[in-house]
């Protein structure tokens, strides 16, 4: 065994940042994380109740744009994504309701399966059809909101399903009857998701102002199946199965966001944990002369890949809301993000001649973040109002250690293990370049809002009038529409 100490990039390894859907022009225009605003209609998706401040809105995302990576190319500079929107109602006292379509799908399910950095266990091969095993890209298909009272308790919830599939079947028969040769496949993929959100919001409790408790409960599950068969002269027998499922199918998180009142003040604190599994395993079975006897000295493949994934993410944060007058809206946050990623990988053969494990590979990553926010919304007039911000990680440290076991060829009873490598990894990227966040909104009418988020870039361009790189102003447009 030996122990190696390194420095690698933290851009090798993979975190994640469960805030990500956080996509409002207003927020992303201060550049800030949308919890930190005491009130923002984007809190409707950290707890549902908030839909009963924000009844009675058409939101619409009008869209992401891609910057321009050459110049001058006119054609295909221009990509307009993320185009979703959605309404609420005010149905009765105290009560609310609302729908949104096409929204971003922001969950961890399509890494389910995925190779880790370094890992020498095999990838998951394509199916016969050179049609990929791994989980379906998911489509967002809708999310409801309900908030109401019960028993005089204030209730949020809402519910999300993601999900997306595939269905092939193929005959390749000789007419009229059929001959020796021929053969039948069928492939079905089906990838879903399942997201459902419970949450109050208290006053006065203990020495806050406001409490807000919110539960996530998330279901998925993956089941990739590929099946062929050949006609033998008298009936059809297996040759090749692959298939593809989730062993880990749930997702949790609690999260608890407090508010405290002082004056023009408001701090707003946040505690929050987020767990996932997205654990997996792949069989390929290939019986070459369809015996039905899986054997190595018939040239059979027979083999399992299994990964145990675990990912957690625990946040704690604080920001500060300063009202210095009905114009200036200075915000001032931090974060500590504490990610734990704990991936174990392995291949065994499952021959009955040849079985055991063979390939081996695991990794324990802890990441510590830390950034800092100021952000600045400054209203110019009656219809223009201006938005800033700066975020730096001032902290970001991680520590791995990888264990890679090294296994050696077939010795008629095992597959021997040689020798085992331990890797022990410490990685600072604390010394980071901060970004700079620009934004405007434009009050049409009192009660409509058009926010852009202004492409850094054209400070340096002044878009393609002033430059001729075709470069958009903006790179992200919001609509909301109070009724």
């Amino acid at each position: 065994m030996k122990k190696i100490k390194i420095l690698i990039s933290l851009s090798a390894l993979v975190f994640f940042n469960i805030y990500v859907f956080s996509s409002f022009s207003r927020v992303a225009s201060m550049g800030i994380e949308f919890w930190m605003l005491e009130d923002d209609d984007t809190l409707i998706w950290f707890n549902p109740y908030e839909i009963i401040k924000y009844s009675n809105h058409v939101w619409v995302e009008l869209g992401k744009a891609q910057g321009s990576s050459a110049a001058p190319n006119v054609n295909n500079n221009l990509n307009i994504t993320d185009i979703w929107g959605g309404v609420s109602f005010y149905i009765r006292k105290n009560s609310a309701l609302a729908a949104f379509f096409g929204r971003p799908y922001w969950g961890l399910l399509n890494y389910s399966g995925t190779r880790i950095n370094g890992s020498d266990v095999q990838a998951i091969p394509d199916s016969p059809i050179n049609t990929s095993m791994l989980p379906l890209p998911l489509n967002n298909k809708l999310d409801i909101f309900y908030a109401g009272e019960i028993f005089k308790i204030p209730i949020g919830f809402s519910a999300f399903i993601a999900s997306n599939s595939q269905k092939q079947y193929s005959e390749d028969f000789s007419k009229p009857d059929l001959q020796n040769g021929d053969s039948k496949y069928s492939q079905t993929l089906v990838s879903r998701e399942l997201w459902l959100m419970f949450g109050t919001k208290l006053s006065k409790i203990l020495f806050f102002d406001y409490l807000d408790i919110v539960l996530n409960i998330g279901l998925h599950n993956v089941n990739n199946l590929y099946e062929d068969e050949v006609y033998n002269g008298t009936e059809f027998l297996k040759n090749n199965e692959y298939s593809f499922y989730t062993t880990g199918n749930g997702s949790i998180e609690l999260s608890l966001r407090f508010i405290n009142k002082l004056n023009k003040v408001s701090i707003v604190s946040l505690f929050d944990y987020y767990l996932t599994n997205l654990s997996n395993e792949f069989i390929r079975k290939t019986d070459d002369n369809m015996d039905g006897n899986l054997l190595f000295s018939d040239g059979d493949v027979y083999y399992k890949i299994s990964q145990d994934y675990i990912y957690s993410l625990l946040t704690l944060g604080t920001a500060t809301n300063i009202n210095l007058s009905s114009k200036f809206l200075w915000i001032f946050g931090f974060n500590m993000k504490f990610n734990h990623i704990s991936v174990n990988e392995k291949r065994e053969s499952l021959l009955s001649d040849r079985k055991g494990t063979n390939q081996e590979y695991s990794s324990n990553i802890l990441n510590l973040n830390i950034p800092l926010y100021i952000a600045l919304e400054y209203k110019l007039s009656k219809f223009f109002t201006l938005y800033s911000g700066i975020k730096k990680t001032i902290y970001n440290i991680s520590f791995s250690k990888i264990t890679d076991p090294d296994y050696g060829g077939w010795n008629g009873s095992t597959f021997p293990l040689n020798g085992k490598d331990v890797y022990e990894i410490s990685t600072d990227d604390s010394d980071t370049q901060a970004d700079f966040s620009f934004g405007i909104r434009v009050s049409v009418l009192e009660n409509i809002f058009l926010d852009a988020v202004l492409r850094e870039n054209v400070l340096f361009t002044g878009t393609y009038l002033l430059s001729g790189v075709p470069e958009t102003l903006s790179s992200q447009i919001s609509l909301v529409y109070r009724f």
